[in-house]
């Protein structure tokens, strides 16, 4: 009998090992550009989804968590009429409570562009004015957090602008398409041009 309990507790015991804590955030085995894709939150919607390429409309929570409020990110994209591509960082699982960029077009070709934070949202689209929103798009983008400011670089042109309170103070970071395709997507900590 001691035995057949023995054999009974130390079951019960291997049985929860491996397993995460209960409401502990894991990461996924599912990846993007071989980013980890998060959980929970992670991938949610697209009409077509492969490690390298997403279209349609849905979110990505992409990468660890963030270890820098500031980053460096590189996306390509492509935009159908009425379509937007939105990058939020330091938000938390779900994308909320972040700070971002969104880039949407309208019915024809004209390029829209807006700074987000939990504070409000700024057009920003005189400064990308001499861009199309038609075909395939690349950015490279510094988002510095701790006083919102943003560097782009975008069809060789180099865009600077705003200096907002309000960062976010979440984590993750991860983009939402609406109507878009995704062939690229990096982060990495260290800027492109540090903020002085």
């Amino acid at each position: 009998m001691r035995y057949f309990a023995f054999t009974l507790v130390t079951l019960a015991v291997l049985a929860g090992c491996g397993r995460p804590p209960q409401g502990a955030t894991q990461e996924s085995k599912e990846t993007f550009h071989g980013l980890a894709i998060s959980t929970p939150g992670g991938r949610t919607g697209f009409s077509t989804f492969t490690p390298l390429a997403a279209s349609g409309s849905g979110s990505l929570v992409l990468g660890s968590p963030l270890t820098s409020a500031d980053g460096h990110y590189q996306l390509s994209f492509a935009l159908q009429a009425g379509g937007s591509l939105t990058l939020i960082t330091n938000a938390d699982d779900r994308l909320a409570g972040g700070v971002g960029m969104r880039f949407s077009r309208g019915l024809r070709e004209n390029l829209t562009v807006h700074v987000l934070t939990g504070g409000g949202e700024w057009d920003v689209s005189a400064k990308f004015k001499s861009l199309s929103a038609l075909g395939p798009l690349s950015v490279e983008l510094d988002l510095h957090s701790g006083c919102l400011h943003f560097v782009a670089w975008m069809g060789g042109l180099k865009v600077t602008g705003l200096d907002i309170d309000g960062p976010g103070n979440g984590r993750r970071w991860g983009v939402i398409l609406k109507d878009a395709s995704l062939t690229r997507v990096t982060h990495r900590s260290n800027l492109r041009e540090p903020h002085l």
